[in-house]
């Protein structure tokens, strides 16, 4: 498939949302915040129900009824918010095209063109029959990308291109 890119042509590698992580210490970071995220709104809920429980005068029996309640309403909505910032964080719009002599990376909005003779390496972390792991990498950059459904089948083409292109030029890296 051919894609016009403003003054250059290229070849369409790939073009699905997948699960991207291209930037380093992204998943540290993203796991920290989430987690200290959902804590910090866990632990006001709480005290706001036993505060008002307190200032209320409710038995100790029906507060810690109530606190059980809401510990199981918290789960609940603390999962939801984890679930939603989780995919929002991780899952990405990802385009490849082949320029030629480079290929660009369009994760959302912003594109990142790297020339073929700067890729290092790449491995195939997982290829079962649901998912389809990649890494590859750059000398500026390495993208861990992480494929399902029809988009693992369009990703391994693109490991097999990459594959490919290392052979033909004779790295003795472990690429796979």
């Amino acid at each position: 498939m051919t894609v016009n890119q403003q003054e250059n042509q290229g070849e369409l590698l790939f073009d699905h949302t997948v699960r991207l992580s291209h930037r380093f210490g992204m998943r540290l970071v993203s796991a920290c915040l989430i987690a200290f995220c959902l804590y910090t709104l866990w632990a006001a809920i709480n005290a706001t129900v036993l505060m008002f429980g307190l200032y209320l005068g409710v038995d100790g029996l029906t507060l810690m009824k109530v606190m059980v309640v809401v510990l199981v309403l918290s789960i609940v909505l603390l999962a939801i918010v984890g679930w939603r910032y989780h995919r929002k964080t991780w899952l990405k719009k990802l385009r490849i095209i082949d320029l030629g002599d480079q290929l660009s990376f369009q994760v959302g909005e912003e594109e990142s063109r790297y020339a073929w003779s700067t890729l290092r390496r790449m491995s195939v972390r997982s290829s079962d029959m649901s998912k389809y792991k990649l890494d590859i990498f750059f000398e500026a950059n390495t993208y861990r990308i992480e494929a399902w459904g029809p988009a693992s089948k369009d990703l391994e083409q693109v490991a097999r291109k990459l594959k490919a292109y290392l052979d033909k030029r004779g790295d003795q890296f472990d690429y796979c």
